[in-house]
């Protein structure tokens, strides 16, 4: 019986061509599995498919043009800018651009923006800062070493002690900047005098000392200043922020 569906299978649902082929295969799959090719003819049977219908459906035809078609027309987008460039470089407007970048960083440097809400010292006051941070997560060396674990916290000042006194000054200022001179003394130690506002290259020039500037007010920002003349020195494992009135070049 299952012979004579193979059989059939084989007029139905395969090409006459490929049927003299497939003689030999089928006759293999029915001895070695004849349950397998028993669901398989009756799947093919079901379902109606047929080899040669398939094979028709892959046929393919030309339909022709729908709708027009058009070149690309738009130029190119590096082509483009290197015409506006050269346009730029031609009538001197590259010359210009770079002139007014120059001016602009000289006068960042000559005479920066100074920091936005401080005032001037009225009273002597004191505070202590603790720097100390906690660790968000390990720090390690490249070799795996752990040098701090996440959640300790770390101060800074146990293993670096904190050799300089800073002093913040604003530049504008002559009586600020008298006092931060008079306290830059050798004598007095090494020091450091930071500028929030004034012009730090004609002072560095006129006192012929090395001065720096709160770019930003990255420093007073950290430190929580308000004020100034203020002073920022290590006090044990603390450091001690003092803000320091000044009167005609007089302060502590």
């Amino acid at each position: 019986m299952l012979k004579n569906m193979m059989a059939a299978v084989h007029a139905v649902y395969f090409p006459s061509i490929i049927s003299q082929h497939l003689d030999q295969v089928s006759t293999i799959a029915f001895h070695r599995r004849p349950t397998f090719f028993f669901f398989l003819c009756i799947i093919l049977h079901t379902f109606g498919y047929s080899f040669n219908s398939l094979s028709s459906r892959a046929l393919a035809a030309d339909l022709g043009v729908r709708g027009a078609v058009f070149a690309i027309a738009e130029p190119d987008v590096l082509l483009s800018i290197h015409d506006q460039l050269a346009a730029a470089q031609s009538d001197g407007r590259v010359d210009r651009l770079n002139e007014r970048m120059v001016a602009s960083a000289r006068s960042a440097f000559m005479s920066p923006p100074p920091v936005a809400g401080m005032k001037p010292a009225e009273i002597y006051a004191k505070r202590l800062i603790n720097p100390a941070i906690v660790i968000e997560k390990d720090i390690k060396t490249p070799e795996g070493h752990v040098l701090a674990r996440r959640g300790q916290m770390v101060n800074p000042l146990d293993h670096r002690p904190m050799r300089q006194t800073l002093l913040f000054v604003d530049g504008r200022e002559k009586a600020q900047m008298d006092w931060a001179l008079a306290h830059k003394a050798p004598e007095k130690g090494q020091k450091k005098i930071i500028l929030i506002a004034g012009a730090p290259a004609p002072l560095m020039k006129q006192h012929k000392t090395r001065l720096y500037f709160d770019q930003k007010g990255a420093l007073t920002r950290h430190f929580g200043l308000k004020r100034t003349p203020s002073r920022i020195k290590q006090s044990g494992r603390f450091l001690q922020l003092e803000e320091i009135p000044v009167n005609d070049g007089e302060g502590q």
